[in-house]
């Protein structure tokens, strides 16, 4: 009995591990961000991106010759990330479920994380195989999976002061870091409008949800944080289109 124990104590951790990440309820687009968004890092400051998918109901596809070419109207069955190359060293990835896999019509994501240690570009070749339903008895089409690339910018780290502009929409670290009590959020919007700020902790689980009133440009607004438990934590910033992420860390 004690070993059964163990093996489910083992066995929930692992799961628990996994599940690293949460995807944006308010993403509309197939991969939010999408590979057009550059991705931002700076040396020697931990690095966490949260991508979300958005796996379609279905797709048209043709057949070659000598085939009926269609098209052909067909049910996605699932999409699966196969793994991530060009990754920094010591980058690593996890999705919210095992397997990373998502059927037609599901929203998933995966994380990336990890702290660079050297300035550069990276190209992250996300590669996602998609499985769809067979046109006809005895013809399958191949699933090879197809590379998806982010651009990953790591910039020395004391390019973060310049690294919101005024019309773009940016997220920079929270100062002071770590914080206790107050922290000032730092982000830019081109114009006037309203952002959601979300608090997670590591394992993707949502503590806090606020909106925010944002000028055009650069914002900087104080933030309660005083019944926040020391830790890390994760703030994801979203305009309903696209969102952006940082870590917290509270003392």
């Amino acid at each position: 009995m004690r070993k059964l124990s163990l093996l489910v104590s083992l066995f929930c951790a692992l799961g628990s591990a996994q599940a690293q990440c949460t995807p944006d309820p308010f993403a509309l687009l197939p991969l939010n961000p999408t590979p057009a968004d550059t991705l931002l890092g700076y040396v020697n400051v931990p690095f966490s991106q949260t991508i979300t998918i958005k796996v379609p109901q279905d797709t048209t596809v043709t057949l070659p010759p000598p085939l009926p070419s269609g098209p052909y109207t067909l049910n996605i069955i699932k999409q699966q990330l196969m793994g991530i190359d060009g990754m920094p060293s010591g980058f690593n990835y996890v999705c919210n479920n095992w397997g990373c896999t998502w059927g037609g019509g599901d929203v998933g994501c995966w994380n990336i994380s990890g702290t660079p240690t050297q300035a550069g570009v990276y190209s992250l070749a996300c590669n996602i195989s998609t499985t769809i339903q067979d046109p006809a008895p005895g013809i399958s089409l191949p699933n090879t999976p197809v590379p998806v690339s982010y651009v990953l910018k790591v910039s020395d780290a004391n390019a973060i002061e310049g690294a919101l502009q005024a019309n773009v929409f940016g997220f920079a670290n929270c100062k002071p870091t770590p914080a206790s009590d107050m922290t000032t959020l730092r982000f830019s919007y081109p114009v006037p409008g309203t952002l959601t700020l979300t608090l997670l902790d590591m394992a993707g689980r949502t503590l806090r949800t606020e909106h925010l009133s944002c000028n055009a440009g650069i914002n900087e607004l104080p933030w309660d944080i005083r019944n926040v438990q020391p830790g890390i934590y994760l703030l994801n910033l979203t305009d309903g289109k696209k969102m952006l992420q940082q870590k917290l860390v509270v003392q």
